[in-house]
């Protein structure tokens, strides 16, 4: 049986920026991210999702369609799909953070309820946490 991920392409350290940006505006129009991002520049909002990326690269697996970066995903195993404040600085991912302004920092302090149902849900349980998934809109609904 081969491995199903052979034909995908794994994201190398170059291509965490152009990934942000893929999945910036894959988001654009989700209600939560619009909240979220609402006070933030296109910049901002592409450091914004080049967290999880270096965060992914670092402690699971990022993975695209091909080297265009049709979309992205990523998974991380479940002990580690809390993004801590040390793995975030430990991945790297802390450099992009810097970028984002206070208040999207703030109102993302709502997403937190995801980790809480991870561990009220999946303690004590092996599992694998898909963190992300997005695809550039004008590509979306063509099977990427």
């Amino acid at each position: 049986m081969s491995n199903q991920n052979e034909s995908l392409y794994k994201l190398k350290g170059k291509d965490y920026k152009k990934a942000g940006s893929v999945l910036a505006k894959a988001f654009e129009n989700d209600p939560v991210w619009r909240y979220v991002l609402s006070d933030c520049s296109l910049k901002q909002r592409q450091s914004l999702f080049e967290i999880p990326i270096r965060y992914g690269m670092k402690y699971g697996k990022v993975y695209a369609p091909s080297k265009e970066l049709e979309g992205v995903a990523f998974w991380v195993p479940g002990y580690r799909a809390v993004m801590t404040n040390s793995r975030v600085i430990r991945s790297g991912a802390i450099f992009s953070a810097f970028k984002l302004g206070s208040t999207a920092v703030k109102k993302m302090d709502m997403l937190s309820q995801f980790d809480i149902d991870k561990k009220e849900n999946m303690s004590g349980r092996q599992y694998i946490y898909l963190f992300v998934i997005g695809v550039s809109p004008e590509l979306q609904g063509q099977g990427f």
